[in-house]
């Protein structure tokens, strides 16, 4: 099998947004999922840049983007969060909102991963786990492998 030439970039929190904001910059980025992305504190976390990120994670409108909050997030409202999904592309961009779920996602971490998973496969392929943090993929319409990085 030939090295992955095609990234799927995966952040949670502070990191969800920073990998979508990084996706503008790097060509081989082939899809993002965004996990509790911290909306309503971007200003403050990202020192004054949180709107630059959002704009650049828009400037791919081409690439798939999965963005998934719970609806009792402690950083961002579900109004906030949908507010920024209305602003995606909405061929490329989903947005999820899990019920009865926080930040943190606890004790529904399964159901997160499952959302997740089911989104990878149905749009690139089959999984293979590499470690806790990689993945590699294999796109079933081009036995193409991507590789899976987990940004948090």
């Amino acid at each position: 099998m030939a090295p992955a030439t095609r990234l799927l970039l995966v952040g949670y929190s502070y990191g969800s947004i920073i990998c979508a904001s990084a996706s503008a910059g790097i060509p081989q980025v082939v899809g993002v999922a965004s996990i509790a992305p911290p909306i309503g504190v971007r200003h403050w976390l990202y020192l004054f840049n949180g709107n630059y990120h959002l704009e650049q994670a828009r400037r791919r409108s081409d690439l798939p983007q999965l963005l998934i909050i719970g609806d009792q997030d402690n950083f961002t409202s579900e109004d906030a969060f949908l507010d920024v999904i209305r602003q995606m592309n909405p061929d490329t961009a989903t947005g999820a909102v899990m019920k009865g779920a926080d930040h943190f996602f606890r004790g529904q971490e399964k159901d997160l991963m499952d959302i997740l998973g089911t989104s990878v496969v149905v749009e690139y392929g089959q999984i293979f786990f590499v470690d806790h943090h990689t993945f590699l993929l294999i796109d079933q319409s081009s036995n193409n492998s991507i590789l899976f990085v987990d940004c948090v």
